[in-house]
């Protein structure tokens, strides 16, 4: 992504700077391991997981949830938040297991609305995404992406 910045900003005749792309990866990869390895502990006991995402985000969704088939072995099911909202929300347990890929805009009314209900059932929620959905919930990892996303605005042409 640096590369692809600073071609960019050299196309359009600005000056990139990127030396603060190092010390900034570093602190997230430091603080994304310890999240992590939080979560791990947790999601362990799973039995199964659900993928909830909306709007552009949708194959990943999907795609995270093949990888986490593949790797854990596990049941893994995946939906738009609409699609979940419609019925499969109805087996939701103190149990259950929860990953949501939330980003702004369209769709982020609803997925707000199906984060209290799920927080509601069960305490095992991820949220990836959107600051305003994460700040409300207990496991996150959101710093990498915040930092990221802040570190490169600079850059925004």
């Amino acid at each position: 992504m640096a590369a692809l910045y600073a071609l960019a900003g050299g196309l359009a005749g600005k000056n990139v700077d990127l030396s603060g792309v190092s010390v900034l990866q570093e602190a997230a990869l430091r603080e994304t391991g310890l999240q992590i390895d939080e979560l791990v502990k947790e999601f362990a006991q799973a039995s199964s997981i659900t993928l909830v995402g909306c709007g552009p985000v949708m194959a990943a969704v999907k795609e995270g949830g093949l990888k986490l088939l593949e790797t854990v072995r596990i049941p893994v099911e995946t939906y738009d938040v609409e699609e979940y909202m419609h019925g499969p929300y109805h087996c939701l347990e103190n149990d259950s297991y929860m990953i949501f890929l939330a980003p702004p805009g369209a769709g982020q009314e609803r997925m707000e609305k199906l984060l209290q209900f799920v927080e509601e059932i069960t305490p095992h929620t991820l949220v990836l995404g959107n600051a305003g959905l994460c700040g409300r919930t207990q496991k996150i990892i959101l710093w990498l992406f915040q930092k990221r996303m802040r570190f490169w605005h600079r850059f925004t042409m």
